[in-house]
């Protein structure tokens, strides 16, 4: 698990850039997501006990839900 801090700027940057990301576990107290290369590839994954990051992935639990 990468040490970086998972936050909803990072998300939308990852999918801005073209490529994907996806919930692996969420729960109200943290979230866990992969970051995929465009082709669907794992290259990341960071975790957050964010509230605000949180409800951000419940909302939309893949970019390709946004």
């Amino acid at each position: 698990m990468a040490s970086e801090a998972l936050t909803v700027e990072h998300l939308e940057r990852w999918a801005l850039s073209g490529a994907h990301w996806h919930v692996v576990e969420i729960t109200e107290r943290h979230a866990v997501v992969d970051f995929c290369e465009c082709t669907g590839t794992p290259v990341e994954r960071l975790k957050s006990e964010d509230p605000g990051v949180i409800a951000y992935l419940q909302a939309a639990p893949s970019d390709l839900d946004l």
